[in-house]
């Protein structure tokens, strides 16, 4: 019989909200006991360890931009967010932008809800002043598509000094480009917050 675990980890805009663990059967029928592998048992380790829990904590409004953080309930370390949205007259949402907060050593990441209709082999362009950056789209949802990119010291410092980007986007129909602009005014101090 061959098993293998699985954790499974669900983020939601950079947060680990549950950790599921669980084991599948593969081959089924037999019930003999096979001795766990190294990485079963390392999976297993991790299955038993609980996700940190955050809570929210404090929000900071900066010009076009939303500081929104929380604290883990054990550690008590705190992980913000930096967030800016674009919403149409009715209300809808065109455009919502995340710095997310590294995890370890990686770098900070930018993740942009783009809407829907969009061609999705031609994945998304960000321009800020002098610096492009071409991002893959990574999956479409109900609520519209995800780009992201990870924010190298270049494009930190266009962010920080530019007074606006540009996401330029593909339509479904692959004839009309699609410009959508947002603010920076504000990006430079709320994303001191997060890195």
């Amino acid at each position: 019989m061959k098993r293998i675990a699985i954790m499974v980890l669900f983020l939601s805009s950079g947060w680990v909200g549950l950790a599921h663990a669980f084991e599948i059967d593969l081959f089924g029928g037999s019930s003999e006991e096979v001795e766990p592998t190294a990485t079963e048992e390392a999976s297993s380790a991790a299955a038993k360890v609980e996700a940190e829990q955050y809570q929210f904590s404090r929000s900071e409004v900066h010009q076009q931009w939303v500081l929104k953080c929380a604290k883990g309930e054990r550690s008590g370390k705190e992980k913000c967010n930096l967030i800016h949205k674009i919403n149409s007259k009715q209300g809808q949402q065109i455009l919502k932008i995340e710095v997310l907060q590294s995890i370890a050593e990686q770098p900070n990441q930018m993740l942009f809800h783009l809407p829907l209709g969009t061609h999705l082999p031609a994945g998304a362009l960000l321009k800020v002043g002098e610096v492009e950056q071409q991002m893959v789209i990574l999956a479409c949802l109900p609520a519209g598509c995800q780009a992201k990119t990870a924010i190298g010291i270049n494009l930190h410092q266009a962010l920080s000094r530019e007074g606006k980007g540009v996401v330029q986007l593909l339509n479904q129909n692959r004839v009309q480009k699609i410009r959508i602009e947002f603010s920076l005014m504000g990006y430079a101090k709320g994303v001191e917050g997060v890195l």
